[in-house]
């Protein structure tokens, strides 16, 4: 059997070490999920961002051919006086 006299404070600070690492693996576990979360959240709100957009551009362009049905409509009350 091999002595470890002396080997005493090695050991303990590996454990200690150890003992970080788990501590910082469960950290770092939590801050991917928790990123992971947001990525999910954000695509989500893009894609809701991206439909309103789409919405507004639809009633945009719906406007714009009311504004000129309105004028070809003003142009013939006008010939029609």
């Amino acid at each position: 059997m091999t002595k470890i006299d002396g080997w005493g404070p090695v050991v303990r600070r590996g454990e200690i070490l150890g003992a970080q690492l788990t501590r910082l693996q469960h950290e770092l576990s939590r801050k991917q999920d928790y990123a992971n979360r947001l990525e999910v959240l954000l695509r989500s709100r893009t894609k809701r961002i991206d439909e309103l957009a789409n919405a507004v551009a639809t009633l945009r362009d719906q406007n714009r051919r009311l504004d000129q049905e309105c004028e070809r409509l003003v142009d013939m009350v006008r010939l029609s006086s």
